[in-house]
């Protein structure tokens, strides 16, 4: 008796299964000529125009796009961000830096200046907090 009912829940379960999909238009970013590139779709939109572009990442939620921009040789190399949803560039903080990378749980950005790390925190499309 336990062996039909188990077989009856599991054939109305496949029957009346609920089937749920959220269509994620997909998105890439890239460089071209020194230039950050994003792909949305079939589209390819040029973000940046001047300067060189290194290393872009995305943060974990996908809306924002973290880059460092600076000349020919890496030298000068600034973070900027790339904000997807107000289609705009910010810089989070004034100071160069040499590298960075986002939080695997948060839009926090850890990023090195003269060798030491710094922490700031993307809220709202803008920097939120700086911690040194």
């Amino acid at each position: 008796m336990a062996y039909r009912i188990t077989c009856l829940i599991i054939i109305l379960s496949l029957v009346f299964s609920i089937h749920v999909s959220a269509e994620v238009p997909e998105k890439a970013a890239f460089i071209r000529d020194h230039h950050l590139w994003l792909i949305e779709g079939d589209k390819e939109i040029q973000i940046t125009k001047d300067q060189y572009v290194y290393n872009p990442q995305w943060s974990i939620d996908g809306r924002f796009l973290g880059f460092l921009k600076g000349v020919e040789d890496g030298s000068n190399q600034h973070l900027y961000v790339y904000d997807l949803f107000e289609k705009e560039i910010f810089q989070p903080v004034s100071m160069e830096a040499t590298s960075f990378k986002w939080s695997p749980t948060s839009n926090v950005i850890a990023f090195k200046n003269q060798g030491l790390l710094n922490v700031t925190k993307i809220k709202n499309g803008r920097r939120a907090t700086l911690w040194i």
